[in-house]
């Protein structure tokens, strides 16, 4: 709920599911600006955050793990060859290729279509300078 700020700030406001950080931004961004407002809950998601650390800290502190027996795993390498290495190297090639190919095309498709139309369709796009 703290970490992420995109999906509730675009998503949220539409749906009428408001976050802290949300309310934080809408206050600081938008006109007449309130920085009282946006102080107070900058204030109690700081309290928020610095509880649960808080939290945390005691918890870790009070369970940790220990090795028993004082001996450790034996790391070992597997050394791929043939087919197996060019496998992983095409898998790793295509997984790179859509995790980066993905935002562009979406953001290069946006770019070009027209404002309002019916999605991804060739008569969609602009036919000339902007």
């Amino acid at each position: 709920m703290f970490a992420e700020f995109g999906t509730p700030a675009t998503f949220g406001r539409q749906i009428g599911f408001y976050v802290l950080t949300s309310e934080i931004h809408k206050y600081v961004s938008n006109w007449p600006i309130d920085f009282g407002k946006t102080t107070s809950l900058a204030s109690v998601l700081l309290a928020i955050c610095k509880l649960f650390w808080y939290m945390q800290t005691i918890i870790s502190r009070k369970f940790q793990d220990s090795t028993i027996g004082g001996k450790g795993g034996r790391q070992s390498n597997v050394v791929l060859t043939g087919w197996k290495k060019v496998d992983l190297w095409g898998y790793i090639i295509v997984l790179l290729a859509i995790s980066m190919g993905v935002p562009y095309f979406s953001i290069i498709v946006g770019s070009l279509q027209k404002l309002r139309g019916n999605g991804l369709q060739w008569g969609e796009f602009h036919d000339g300078p902007l």
